[in-house]
């Protein structure tokens, strides 16, 4: 299979919302400041908070696909998440010029990598976050990345799941 490649096109910055959501303490803060910083750099809109009250209070046991299912509601537009201490050097067209209903990289192991991922605003894509969402409640002393990938399993055999592998 060839590698995935980015279509020659335009594609505009304000199409995809750029999410990410840290856990108190001063490492987070000062990562996510860096991130907030590169995506202002590159004029991509975003969305990096701190943790709510609700999560400080303990009533959430799903800060991560509670924030992302928020955003994905109130922007209505494609979602890209990415980890609080993840750098951005350039705009990420891949997932956004391929028009997929979920992207994410998959190591060689088979393990989904959670720290970017990517959320189509389609119902495959929606049907996808909630049976994520609920596996979690369910089971939230499992891995995240465990979880994720019995989602998709679960999602893309109940429903078309266009799925992007994304490279390193």
């Amino acid at each position: 299979v060839k590698p995935l490649s980015v279509p020659t096109g335009f594609y505009r910055k304000e199409e995809t919302l750029f999410t990410s959501l840290f856990r108190s303490g001063f490492i987070n803060g000062e990562r996510a400041a860096t991130l907030t910083m590169d995506l202002d750099r590159l004029g991509l809109d975003h969305v990096v908070e701190g943790p709510s009250q609700e999560t400080l209070a303990g009533t959430s046991s799903l800060p991560k696909i509670d924030f992302i299912i928020r955003q994905w509601e109130r922007s209505n537009r494609p979602i890209f998440w990415i980890d609080p201490d993840t750098r951005v050097r350039r705009h990420p067209l891949l997932p956004q010029s391929i028009g997929c209903d979920f992207a994410i990289h998959r190591h060689s192991s088979g393990e989904m990598e959670t720290g970017v991922m990517f959320f189509h605003q389609t119902e495959a894509a929606r049907a996808f976050l909630d049976m994520w969402q609920r596996l979690t409640r369910d089971h939230a002393n499992l891995p995240e990345s465990f979880l994720l990938d019995q989602a998709w399993i679960l999602a893309s055999s109940q429903r078309q799941l266009e799925t992007a592998w994304l490279p390193d």
